[in-house]
C-alpha cells in the first residue's frame, strides 16, 4: 500500500513537473536559436518566479468563485483598494512588514465579505453586482486618496513582497492555506461538491449563500497578497477608474485551466500555481525574444483558447480508447 501511494505522488509530482520544464526548454532553445541571451539568467528566473507568485494569488481568488459559477469582476478593484488601505493604515500605525501584511489581508477579507454579502442579499447574477462593486470600489481608491494614489518609493524596510525570502515564505504560505482549506475542511468539501451541481447539494443541505460569502472573502485575502506584491514592486498604487482594475484578472484564466488539468493527477491549487509559472515562463520567453505587446497579448490568448479546446475535448480520447477496449474484447470473445 506505501509503495503504491508512494508510486502515485511520484506520478502526480511528475505530471506537474513536466509542464513548466517542457515550456522553459522550448524558450531556450528558442531564445539560442535567435542568439537572445537574457533567458537563461538567474536574473530573468527571479523576475518569473515573481511574477508566477503574483499571478498564481491572482488565479486562486479567481477560481474560487468562478469555479463554483460566480464570474466576479470586483477582484482587481479588491486588490486596488485593500492596498490603498493598507499601506495607509500601515505608515500611520507605524507598522513593520508583518504588520503591513496583515492589515492587507483584512482589508482584502472585509471587502470580499462585503462584495459576497451583497451578491447574496441584492440576488442579481454575480456578474452584473461585481461590475457594481467594482465601481464602488474604484470611485473609493480616488475618493480616499484625493486622485493621488498611495506612494512609499524608497521605504524598502516595507516593500520587502517583492523579493526573496519574503515572497517565497509568502507564497508557501498562500499555498499552504488553499490546500489545507481544499482537502480538509467543511469549506472544501463544500465547495467541491457545489462546483459538481448547486440544486442537488443544496437539496441535501449546504448552504450556498454562506458558502458563497466564504469564497468571496477568501478571494478578498488572497487578491489582497497579490497586491500587497505589485506594491513591493512598484512602490506606489494608482486609483483605478472606468473598470480599468477588472483587467487584473486576465492573468488568471490560462493558470486555471491548466490547474484544472493538472488536479486530475495532483492538487488543483497547485496545479494553479504551476498554470502561473508557465504563463510567465512564455510572458518572458516572448520578451526575450523582442515580441511587441500587442503581439505577446495575441498569442497569448491563442494559447488560452488552444488550451481550452484541449481541455474540453480531451475526454474524446478516453472515450475512444474504451471503445477501442470493449471492440476488442467483443472480437476476442466472438472468437472464443
Amino acid at each position: 500500500m506505501n509503495q503504491s501511494k508512494f508510486a502515485k505522488i511520484g506520478k502526480a509530482a511528475a505530471i506537474s513537473a513536466i509542464f513548466p520544464v517542457a515550456v522553459y526548454l522550448l524558450f531556450t532553445v528558442l531564445c539560442a536559436l535567435l542568439q537572445k541571451t537574457g533567458f537563461n539568467t538567474w536574473a530573468n528566473m527571479q523576475i518569473i518566479l515573481r511574477t508566477a507568485i503574483y499571478n498564481g494569488f491572482i488565479a486562486w481568488a479567481f477560481s474560487y468563485n468562478m469555479l463554483n459559477g460566480r464570474f466576479d469582476f470586483s477582484i482587481g478593484s479588491v486588490m486596488v483598494l485593500s492596498t490603498i488601505i493598507g499601506a495607509d493604515l500601515a505608515v500611520k500605525l507605524g507598522c513593520g512588514p508583518i504588520g503591513m501584511l496583515i492589515l492587507f489581508v483584512v482589508a482584502g477579507v472585509v471587502l470580499g465579505a462585503i462584495s459576497g454579502i451583497l451578491y447574496v442579499l441584492l440576488k442579481v447574477p454575480s456578474m452584473v453586482c461585481s461590475i457594481g462593486v467594482t465601481m464602488v470600489y474604484e470611485a473609493l481608491t480616488f475618493t480616499l486618496t484625493g486622485g493621488n494614489g498611495v506612494i512609499m518609493i524608497g521605504k524598502n524596510d516595507l516593500l520587502v513582497y517583492a523579493t526573496g525570502p519574503y515572497i517565497y515564505v509568502l507564497c508557501a504560505i498562500g499555498l499552504a492555506v488553499v490546500v489545507f482549506l481544499s482537502r480538509c475542511t467543511i469549506f472544501g468539501y463544500n465547495f467541491n461538491a457545489l462546483g459538481m451541481g448547486q440544486s442537488v447539494c443544496v437539496s441535501v443541505g449546504i448552504k450556498e449563500k454562506s458558502h458563497a460569502i466564504k469564497c468571496y472573502m477568501l478571494a478578498g485575502g488572497l487578491m489582497a497578497c497579490a497586491g500587497i506584491i505589485n506594491f513591493s514592486i512598484l512602490g506606489t498604487c494608482q486609483p483605478k477608474t472606468g473598470l480599468s482594475s477588472s483587467s487584473y484578472m486576465m492573468s488568471a484564466f490560462l493558470p486555471m485551466f491548466v490547474g484544472s488539468a493538472i488536479g486530475r493527477y495532483s492538487d488543483r491549487n497547485l496545479g494553479i500555481l504551476i498554470g502561473a509559472l508557465i504563463q510567465a515562463v512564455i510572458t518572458s520567453g516572448f520578451t526575450q525574444m523582442g515580441l511587441s505587446s500587442t503581439l505577446q497579448s495575441v498569442l497569448n490568448a491563442v494559447i488560452v483558447l488552444g488550451f481550452l479546446f484541449v481541455e474540453t475535448n480531451s475526454y474524446k480520447i478516453g472515450q475512444k480508447r474504451m471503445f477501442e477496449e470493449k471492440r476488442c474484447a467483443a472480437l476476442a470473445e466472438i472468437q472464443n
